[in-house]
């Protein structure tokens, strides 16, 4: 980000300097940043092949062997347990982590060997939406223009555009800190768009959103794609992705189940919910993305789980292990402290009594008899 920013200021400086053009700038851009694709083929594609992401100082891969293709034009949602890997395989999409096996291009560039080139075609909005909140927020949106190069016609374009469909001209011009969840969700998606990227991916951009604001982004998304982008977003509503998308894949434990199209879906007379539930719900998660090898697990450990609670022996087991635990439970817990706590005091206190009556007696046996008291006699009476 910082090596973005650093070749960015100095291409100011020099069209300060010489008083170049926009067209000249991006130019001298291309030059700086290898815009050579090193997969020409894939000029509206995100390609990942074999991805395996492992975490420093673990061993457990929370991506393993993960292969995808997405074309332009197309909505894609992203779907998966929580643990998945929905959030690691994006963030190593967009470059914010390293990939341990394996490649990804985005629009033909690698986004390890060609970093900067693969990410000007990349607007992405994140799922904690980190702004500078001590920026307004059209100084954010002009500093995220700067950053892309995007031209002032352009630029003041899309701006009103978008701060207009989202309602955000009275608050616009105040600083970021004062807004709302919703409100800060809304300037980063009016950045990412700035530059109009060709791949737009979104990781829970709904989450915390009032109805009207997910309509709005929803639109957004279609108008996008409609236009021969590519919209790639990870979401836990799972609704709001059967209406808006084209296609589907569903990740678990870090490895691709499968992809699906959603009309055929609908021809096939399943909704979506019943899919994720099918294939996420099951314990043992089996891979292939045509879903054949995962149904015929699913048939075999469905059949092996009938005949088995159709056999009578679990019920005398389960007799057994609930009625031993309950008696040691009572013997333990509520006999022995009660006999503890009221046989002791007892005994020791008829012990003293006997002790002090054996006291007495001897004392008064040593002592003998009481005397009367001698009555006192006045002389001379």
């Amino acid at each position: 980000m910082f090596r973005v920013a650093d070749d960015h200021h100095n291409l100011h400086l020099i069209k300060k300097e010489k008083g170049l053009g926009w067209m000249n700038i991006r130019r001298m851009k291309n030059k700086m940043s290898k815009t050579e694709p090193l997969y020409p083929e894939d000029k509206d594609v995100i390609r990942i092949s074999n991805f395996t992401k492992i975490y420093s100082g673990s061993k457990v891969r929370s991506v393993d062997d993960f292969s995808l293709t997405i074309r332009g034009g197309d909505v894609y949602g992203f779907l998966g347990h929580n643990g998945a890997g929905k959030s690691t395989t994006i963030k190593s999409i967009v470059g914010i982590q390293t990939i341990t096996e394996g490649t990804i291009s985005v629009c033909g560039f690698d986004i390890e060997k060609q970093p900067v080139a693969a990410k000007l075609n990349i607007g992405y909005v994140s799922d904690n939406h980190a702004v500078y909140e001590k920026l307004t927020g059209r100084e954010y949106i002009n500093y995220v223009a700067n950053l892309y190069l995007v031209p002032e016609e352009e630029r003041k374009e899309r701006f009103e555009k978008y701060v207009k469909m989202f309602n955000l001209q009275d608050a616009i011009d105040r600083e970021i800190k004062g807004y709302s969840h919703g409100m800060k969700q809304k300037i980063v998606v009016i950045a990412s768009l700035m530059h109009d990227p060709k791949v737009w991916i979104l990781d829970e951009p709904l989450t915390g959103l009032d109805p009207t604001s997910s309509f709005q982004i929803k639109e957004c998304m279609r108008d996008h794609a409609n236009r021969g982008n590519i919209v790639f977003f990870s979401s836990h509503v799972i609704e709001v992705v059967e209406k808006i998308c084209d296609k589907i894949c569903i990740i678990g434990h870090g490895k691709l189940i499968g992809e699906w199209e959603i009309k055929k879906l609908g021809e096939e007379g399943m909704s979506l919910e019943q899919l994720y539930m099918k294939y996420v719900a099951t314990q043992n998660l089996v891979t292939d993305v045509d879903g054949k090898r995962i149904e015929d697990e699913i048939q075999t450990e469905t059949t092996v789980s009938e005949e088995e609670i159709s056999k009578p022996v679990p019920l005398v087991e389960e007799k057994e292990a609930v009625s031993e635990p309950v008696v040691e439970e009572e013997k333990e817990t509520v006999s022995e402290p009660v006999v503890e706590e009221e046989q002791e005091p007892v005994q020791e206190t008829e012990v003293i009594t006997e002790e002090v009556k054996v006291k007495k007696k001897r004392y008064s046996a040593r002592s003998g008899p009481k005397k009367a008291p001698k009555k006192r006699v006045k002389k001379g009476s």
